[in-house]
């Protein structure tokens, strides 16, 4: 790594040059590059300032979810749901969030005690009390989590539900089921979906045309599909259910396909699953006992007649810079 990117790491509060993250060539390789970025033509000081922001965005996602976190114990499942809401430079694998978390972990605690903080330092501190929680409360128990109605008022005050029972927040009663699973409340816990969904369950009637979600086209953003597959989860999967619906849009054949398509999708394809995921993740699903496991194959448009497969002639990812289609 560069000098010039090290000293974008000169955060308040912060020792990174006393962790293993410099030492571990592809770990800061794609810190580099996903979070850090060229350096090309940018300032010491910018640079600095834009870690400083993609790394606020994680710690800010991370307490955001604490209850989720403690939930699953930490799990590669916390790490997916936080992966794909950060915005990075590149695209971000959940092992990889949960690294470059660890790191800047290490460089707080390893700062010296009198050295100057600053609000970065302070989300980290927050994190590192919540770690040491769920580091208290292992051995892991069993799954069960409550999206909180006032977590919901505070964070969206303004936002409408496509669930009728959303109208009174206040008294409703513990939300998601509790017969899903930790996947499951991921999909249903992010910012986009949350509000729009809570207090949705079997038991709410819904006639009105206006209450229910858009069916999804060529041109519909993942996360608009997302809200659709988990509408229809919520509304008609029970307790005794037998069959298991896949909340996200199955769209590329593997993990580099999708890498491939970060910044042509302006970050979308990382909401997306491939075909390899959809497959483990089924199998899980048939091991739990389900007899059937359903998911969406989505082929996307990011314009009229113009597929993400076909836009490759006219974008190439290695030479052009993020293209927002959304």
């Amino acid at each position: 790594m560069s000098v010039i990117a090290t000293k974008a790491l000169h955060q308040p509060g912060f020792a990174f040059e006393r962790t293993s993250l410099f030492k571990r060539g592809k770990l800061a390789k794609r810190f580099y590059a996903s979070v850090i970025g060229p350096i090309n033509g940018v300032s010491s000081e910018g640079l600095r300032l834009g870690v400083e922001r993609r790394l606020k965005a994680i710690f800010l996602l991370c307490l955001q979810h604490r209850e989720f976190y403690l939930a699953v114990d930490g799990s590669s499942t916390f790490w997916r749901l936080v992966s794909e809401q950060w915005d990075t430079l590149e695209h971000v694998d959940p092992e990889e969030a949960a690294a470059f978390v660890r790191a800047c972990q290490a460089a707080r605690e390893r700062c010296d005690s009198d050295a100057p903080t600053g609000e970065l330092s302070d989300m980290v501190d927050d994190f590192i009390e919540i770690h040491r929680i769920m580091m208290a409360l292992r051995p892991a128990h069993h799954f069960q989590i409550t999206l909180r109605p006032s977590r919901l008022l505070q964070e969206a005050p303004t936002t409408t539900s496509l669930a009728p029972g959303n109208a009174t927040l206040g008294t409703a009663s513990p939300w998601p089921p509790t017969y899903f699973t930790a996947q499951e409340v991921a999909w249903f816990s992010h910012d986009h979906l949350l509000p729009q969904l809570y207090g949705l369950t079997t038991s709410v009637k819904i006639t009105k045309a206006v209450d229910f979600p858009r069916i999804p086209d060529a041109y519909t953003h993942p996360l608009d599909v997302r809200l659709f597959l988990a509408f229809t989860s919520l509304s008609n999967l029970g307790r005794d259910r037998r069959v298991s619906l896949c909340m996200t849009p199955i769209t590329f054949w593997d993990d580099d396909e999708r890498k491939d398509w970060h910044l042509a999708t302006g970050g979308a394809s990382k909401l997306c699953w491939t075909t390899w995921e959809f497959c483990r993740w089924a199998k899980d699903e048939f091991s739990s006992g389900r007899e059937a496991v359903v998911g969406l194959c989505h082929f996307h448009c990011v314009a009229q007649d113009n597929p993400w497969k076909w836009f490759e002639k006219s974008f190439k990812p290695s030479r052009h810079i993020r293209r927002d289609v959304y």
